[in-house]
């Protein structure tokens, strides 16, 4: 076993702080629970990120394709609307 010691202010050259800027928030559908955007909102105010992503955003729980009785497809872009709006 190591031990090892990082000092992010003690850096020699070039730093690329990218981390401090993007979040990842599970799937799209929990943009759509009260919960998970207040805590969102949150980690939004206290953190400052800039970027967030997600998967799912076509998963079968947003409900974007479904098929008619005779087997046309119908598009839902619903909830999909509902989470870029909140973002």
């Amino acid at each position: 076993m190591r031990d090892f010691c990082i000092d992010m202010n003690r850096v020699k050259g070039l730093h690329n702080k990218s981390y401090k800027e993007c979040i990842g928030s599970g799937r799209a559908y929990e943009s759509l629970i009260g919960e998970h955007q207040r805590q969102l909102a949150y980690v939004r105010k206290e953190c400052g990120f800039k970027y967030i992503r997600f998967h799912g955003i076509f998963h079968d729980d947003m409900a974007v394709y479904s098929e008619d009785e005779k087997g046309s497809p119908l598009y839902n872009w619903q909830y999909v609307d509902m989470v870029y709006d909140f973002i």
